[in-house]
């Protein structure tokens, strides 16, 4: 039992760190955005 509840919490934390990731990523593709239509 104790090895499938350290599985999900894994998983989970696994989970939040690629939607952080992502997040991340999306701004910076914002940055670059804003920097393209400065220059513009």
């Amino acid at each position: 039992m104790r090895s499938t509840e350290k599985q999900k919490k894994n998983l989970q934390e696994e989970e939040e760190e690629e939607e952080e990731e992502e997040e991340e990523e999306e701004e910076e593709d914002d940055d670059d955005e804003r920097e393209r239509e400065a220059s513009d």
